[in-house]
Order: C-alpha cells, then structure tokens, then sequence
C-alpha cells in the first residue's frame, strides 16, 4: 500500500478534502439504511437502538464536516 495517497506522509489538502467526501457519502448511505429500517421495524427496542446509532453517525458527519471546513482554511 505504498501507492495509497491516504497513508502517504505527504498528503496534501485536497487528497483530505476528497477522503472526508469519500467517507462522508459512504457514511451517508449507512444513515440513511439504518432511518429506513428503524421506521419500518415493528419493535420499539430496535428501532430505539437503530436511531441511537443513527444519532452517533449524525455526530460522525458532524465532525467530518468540520475537518472538511478546516482543510479549506
């Protein structure tokens, strides 16, 4: 994985900007399985528990949000 630009030492700006996009959207797809399932599931416990990750992911997306505007600075 020499050639991996997100573990290079020398990664730059944009390559950090494009890996919080890449993450972003992927974690974006999770949230939005897991919304649809927990209004689907007929027991309260699950989708109680479904929406308390669903909450932990919106805080992900949060802090990702705030990289990608410090990477812009």
């Amino acid at each position: 994985m020499t050639n991996d630009p997100f573990t290079h030492p020398d990664i730059t700006e944009s390559e950090i900007s494009r890996a919080v996009e890449v993450a972003n959207s992927r974690i974006e797809e999770a949230e939005n399985i897991l919304w649809d399932v927990a209004n689907q599931t007929e027991s309260i416990d699950q989708a109680t528990e479904i929406e308390s990750v669903t909450r932990d992911i919106w805080d992900i997306q949060n802090q990702l949000a705030e990289i990608q505007e410090n990477s812009t600075d």
